[in-house]
C-alpha cells in the first residue's frame, strides 16, 4: 500500500514539473511491473518478486545513499533525457580537473572510457543529434591523446554503424577499459561518484571498465597509460569496487641467480676484446657517410629490410611470402635481378654477379627479419605465426619456432650476443626463445595491444617492448616482470633501439595527436622512466632507430623518404623536463622509404629501401 502511494506522488511530481514523456515511461514500467509481480504470486506466495531494472538501480542507490525517489527516476530520466549524459561528464571532467595535482594524472584517465561509452549509448538508443552535440563539445578534450579513437567514434552516426566493424568501437564494445588506481585515487573517485550520485557514471564503471585497485603511489605522468587502445583489454566481470592488489599474481624471484649468467659474462667479455680491437679508425658519429641501398622492382611488395653491420648483406621480407638475401660484396653488375625483376642498388659498392638468394616456407607476407651477430644465420618472422632460422650460406631453414596462437608476429630480434631471440605477435605476448628451442622461455605479459617492436638492452637481462596500446615496457629476463612503462606516444610504437651504455631508450611512434604528430621520437632515461627528449624532424611514420657505436648520434629512416641523424652527446640526465631537438643532419632519398639503419662498428651509417614504383 505505502509503496502504491509513493509511486502515485512521484507520477504526480512528474506531471507537475511538466516532465509529461519521462511519466509515460514511468507509468508504463509500473504497469510491466504489476503484470510480472502478479504472476510470479499466482505461482507461489513464497516465490520473492521480481522488480526488474528499478530494483537494481534502487539497491544500487541506497548502497551509495541515494534517495528512493531518484532512484525510481533514474531508468526514466536516462531513456528520455539526453542532456543527463552531458551533465554527469561535466561534473566529472570538472572534478578531475581540480584534483589534486599528485592524484590527477590518474584521475583523469577515467574521463575517456566514460565519454567512450556516453557516446555509444546515445547512438545505441537513436539520439542522433545528443551524440554528434556530445562528440563536439566533449571530443576536443581527448583530440591531443585520443586523435585515433575519435577517428573511429566519428565514423559512427547511426546505430547499425555499431556492428560494422569499426575496429576501435567493436573492441569497447565487446572488451573491457582497464583502469589502474592506486588505492587512494580509487577511494577519491568512488566518493565523488556517491557523493554527487553519478548513477550514470557508475553503470558505465560498472558494465564497461575493469578497474584494478593497486596499493602504490599515485602514479606520475610519465607513466601513466594513455590511449583508448592502450586501455582496452580482455577482463572478467567486475563490479565497482576493489579488485585486488596490482601485481601480486608474480612470484618475487629476485633472490635468484641472473639467468644464464656465466654464458652472458664470458659471450660479454669477447665482446669486449673485440670492440678493443676495433677502436681505433673509428669515424666521427655527427658527421656519417652514408651507404645507401635501394631494391628496384619490388613492386611495393617489401615490407622489411635489415643489412648486416659489414655492409656485405642485405635480407628483406616481402608479401610474396619469400625472405630475399642480396649480397653487397664482390664484383658484378649494377643491378642484381631476381625471377620476380626485383634488383638491389648500392650506392658507393658494388654487386655480386648472381641474383639474389631467394628462401622461401612462410606461408603469409614476412614482417620482419634479424641477423645473428656471427652473420651467417637470419631469422625471420611472419603472418604464419611462425618465426623461422635460415642458414644463409646453405640457404635452408634450419629451425620453425611457432607461436602456440598461431597470430601473426611483428618483429623478431636476436640478442647481441646470439643464441637467444625475443619476438612481438598479435596476441598483446613478447617471447623471448632459445634457438635450440622450439618452446619459448620467457612469456612476457601486459600489454593491451599488439607488441609491435622488441629491442635487446646491451647487458641482454632486460627487453624492451613497443606496442599498439602506445606503450613501451622494460621487462627483466630473469623474472619475466615489467620493471618500467614508458608512456608519452600518442600512437602506436613503431621503433625502438636502446642506447649502447643502456642508460636511455628511442622510442618512434606512428602519431594520432594534434599537429604532426607523426614520426615523433622520444627518449627516456631507462632507470627513472623520465622522457627527458623529444626529436621532430620527420614527416611521416619512423621505421627504424639506431645508435652509433658511442652513443653519442642517433639515426633514424621514416617513410618521409630520409635519413636523420639527430646529437645525443648530451647531459640529458640532469635535465629538469624534456627538452625538444632538431636533426642534427638530413639525408634524403629520390624515391625511396628508409625502413632501415643501421651503424657499423666504425660509425659508417647503413640506410636500406625499396624505391616506390
Amino acid at each position: 500500500m505505502e509503496d502504491a502511494q509513493q509511486e502515485e506522488r512521484v507520477l504526480h511530481w512528474l506531471k507537475k514539473r511538466g516532465y509529461t514523456e519521462v511519466a509515460k515511461h514511468y507509468e508504463e514500467d509500473q504497469a510491466h511491473a504489476a503484470v510480472g509481480s502478479a504472476e510470479e504470486g499466482n505461482e507461489s506466495e513464497d516465490s520473492s518478486v521480481p522488480s526488474g531494472a528499478f530494483t537494481d538501480e534502487r539497491l544500487l542507490c541506497k548502497r551509495i545513499g541515494e534517495a528512493n525517489q531518484s532512484a525510481l527516476l533514474f531508468r526514466s530520466l536516462r531513456m528520455s533525457d539526453p542532456m543527463l549524459y552531458h551533465r554527469n561528464y561535466n561534473e566529472l571532467q570538472t572534478w578531475t580537473c581540480n584534483a589534486l595535482e599528485a592524484y590527477k594524472p590518474e584521475l583523469l584517465t577515467v574521463a575517456f572510457p566514460v565519454f567512450v561509452h556516453s557516446y555509444l549509448k546515445l547512438v545505441e538508443r537513436g539520439m542522433i543529434e545528443a551524440a554528434r552535440a556530445f562528440l563536439q563539445t566533449w571530443g576536443p578534450d581527448h583530440a591531443e591523446t585520443y586523435q585515433l579513437e575519435l577517428r573511429s567514434l566519428t565514423a559512427v552516426q547511426r546505430p547499425d554503424h555499431l556492428t560494422a566493424g569499426n575496429g576501435f568501437v567493436k573492441r569497447a564494445l565487446t572488451d573491457k577499459f582497464v583502469l589502474r588506481l592506486c588505492s587512494i585515487s580509487y577511494r577519491l573517485l568512488q566518493s565523488f561518484l556517491s557523493d554527487h550520485n553519478l548513477l550514470l557514471i557508475m553503470e558505465i564503471l560498472n558494465e564497461q571498465v575493469h578497474v584494478v585497485v593497486e596499493e602504490r603511489p599515485p602514479m606520475p605522468r610519465f607513466q601513466v597509460v594513455t590511449g583508448g587502445r592502450g586501455q582496452i583489454s580482455h577482463a572478467f566481470t567486475v563490479r565497482w569496487r576493489a579488485t585486488g592488489l596490482g601485481g601480486s599474481d608474480v612470484k618475487d624471484d629476485s633472490s635468484r641467480p641472473p639467468y644464464n649468467a656465466p654464458l652472458f659474462q664470458k659471450l660479454e667479455a669477447l665482446a669486449a676484446k673485440t670492440r678493443q680491437e676495433i677502436a681505433m679508425g673509428v669515424a666521427d658519429p655527427g658527421n656519417p657517410t652514408v651507404l645507401m641501398a635501394s631494391l628496384t622492382n619490388t613492386y611495393d611488395g617489401c615490407t622489411v629490410a635489415r643489412m648486416t653491420t659489414d655492409a656485405t648483406q642485405l635480407a628483406a621480407g616481402f608479401h610474396d611470402r619469400a625472405v630475399r638475401v642480396f649480397r653487397l660484396a664482390g664484383e658484378g653488375p649494377v643491378g642484381m635481378e631476381n625471377g620476380n625483376g626485383s634488383k638491389l642498388h648500392s650506392d658507393g659498392g658494388e654487386q655480386a654477379p648472381e641474383g639474389p638468394l631467394i628462401m622461401r616456407g612462410h606461408s603469409q607476407p614476412v614482417h620482419g627479419v634479424s641477423w645473428a651477430p656471427e652473420q651467417q644465420h637470419l631469422l625471420s618472422a611472419s603472418s604464419d605465426g611462425t618465426v623461422r632460422l635460415w642458414d644463409v650460406a646453405a640457404s635452408r631453414n634450419v629451425c620453425v619456432y611457432r607461436s602456440p596462437t598461431d597470430v601473426p608476429v611483428w618483429d623478431v630480434s636476436f640478442a647481441p650476443v646470439g643464441h637467444y631471440f625475443a619476438s612481438g605477435s598479435y596476441d598483446r605476448v613478447g617471447r623471448v626463445w632459445c634457438t635450440n628451442r622450439t618452446q619459448p622461455v620467457r612469456l612476457l605479459v601486459g600489454h593491451y595491444s599488439d607488441v609491435s617492436c622488441v629491442a635487446w638492452h646491451p647487458n641482454c637481462s632486460y627487453l624492451v617492448t613497443g606496442s599498439w596500446d602506445k606503450t613501451v615496457r622494460l621487462w627483466d629476463l630473469g623474472s619475466g616482470r615489467c620493471f618500467r612503462l614508458y608512456s608519452g606516444h600518442f600512437g602506436p610504437v613503431t621503433a625502438l633501439t636502446v642506447s649502447p651504455d643502456g642508460q636511455f631508450l628511442a622510442g618512434a611512434g606512428l602519431g594520432g595527436g594534434q599537429g604532426n604528430e607523426d614520426g615523433v621520437i622520444r627518449i627516456w632515461q631507462v632507470a627513472s622512466g623520465r622522457e627527458v627528449a623529444v626529436l621532430r624532424g620527420h614527416e611521416g611514420p619512423v621505421h627504424r632507430l639506431n645508435y652509433s657505436a658511442d652513443g653519442t648520434v642517433l639515426a633514424s629512416g621514416g617513410a618521409d623518404m630520409t635519413v636523420r641523424t639527430w646529437d645525443m652527446n648530451g647531459d640529458f640526465a640532469s635535465l629538469m623536463s624534456s627538452v625538444s631537438l632538431a636533426p642534427h643532419s638530413t639525408f634524403h632519398t629520390k624515391a625511396t622509404p628508409v625502413l632501415d639503419v643501421t651503424f657499423t662498428k666504425r660509425n659508417l651509417l647503413l640506410a636500406s629501401g625499396p624505391i616506390m614504383s
